[in-house]
């Protein structure tokens, strides 16, 4: 999908109006497309151009092939463009202004576009283990805008199953925070080019009993600074992998305060930095 391999039967993409995804798949027989349950076209085993939908919001794309065998049941979240930011703003919702681009290859250009979040698509199942319920911060319901890159969807998958196979059974990775339009990036202090703004960094903490504190990963009975070192740890020796090298980005653990202990920051910029 648009270059990138999807591992899962479950994911998520986020498109402009009537721009272009590419779609690649291998199946058994003529492959099917289907958008909004409506046949859209059949091709072979290579791939296939179709055109977004020009109406924003959530859209439904499956891939099937020739065995009935979904090959992807895909999220496809038609962006809310760009050029909507009037006066600091997308329809009320404050952004802010996006500082002017940094250097090449388009890792600190303004996002093209934003998920606009809504009480009907605010329970997404974006891949196997996370919702967008889990990059937002508003209550439900509300009116919000944000930036996900697929990048950093897969990214936290990759991690998960890390974790995972670290002998922590996690279902999913708590993401304290991720999104930060430039207004509210600018009220915490972060750097004028934070990767928060630009949608593939998050805060996170392996939180399975749901109290908002990182675990006790590490196994010696308290839930400390000691356990954010150990998840920063067990990221940092992925580096240097292969099939992590499209993963690599940002890494660093902070501690919050003595009651709530630390986390760990990621993105997914593309080369390796630590804090």
């Amino acid at each position: 999908m648009d270059g990138l391999n999807i591992p899962y039967t479950q994911f998520s993409s986020f498109k402009l109006p009537e721009s272009m995804l590419l779609l690649e798949a291998k199946g058994q027989g003529n492959i099917q497309v289907f958008l909004n349950d409506q046949l859209q076209s059949t091709f072979q085993n290579d791939s296939y151009a179709l055109k977004v939908p020009q109406e924003i919001g959530l859209h439904k794309l499956r891939l099937v092939d020739g065995t009935k065998n979904v090959l992807l049941n895909l999220n496809l979240f038609v962006l809310t463009p760009v050029s909507q930011i009037k006066g600091g703003a997308i329809n009320g919702f404050k952004m802010g202004t996006y500082p002017p681009p940094l250097g090449e290859g388009g890792k600190y250009e303004r996002p093209r576009g934003f998920i606009e979040i809504t009480k009907e698509n605010f329970q997404t199942q974006l891949s196997p283990h996370f919702k967008l319920s889990q990059f937002t911060s508003l209550r439900r319901g509300k009116q919000e805008y944000i930036v996900i890159r697929e990048v950093l969807l897969l990214k936290l998958e990759y991690l998960l199953k890390e974790i995972n196979n670290g002998g922590i059974p996690a279902r999913t990775i708590r993401i304290r925070k991720a999104y930060l339009t430039p207004e509210k990036n600018a009220l915490k202090g972060n750097a004028i080019y934070s990767r928060h703004i630009y949608g593939d960094a998050a805060q996170i903490i392996i939180d399975e009993n749901n109290d908002g504190i990182m675990d006790d990963v590490n196994g010696d009975g308290k839930t400390d600074m000691k356990d954010a070192r150990w998840l920063f740890e067990l990221i940092d020796k992925l580096s240097g992998r292969k099939d992590y090298q499209r993963f690599e980005g940002g890494l660093a653990h902070y501690k919050l305060n003595k009651k709530f202990g630390g986390y760990v920051y990621i993105d997914a910029r593309g080369n390796k930095v630590r804090y």
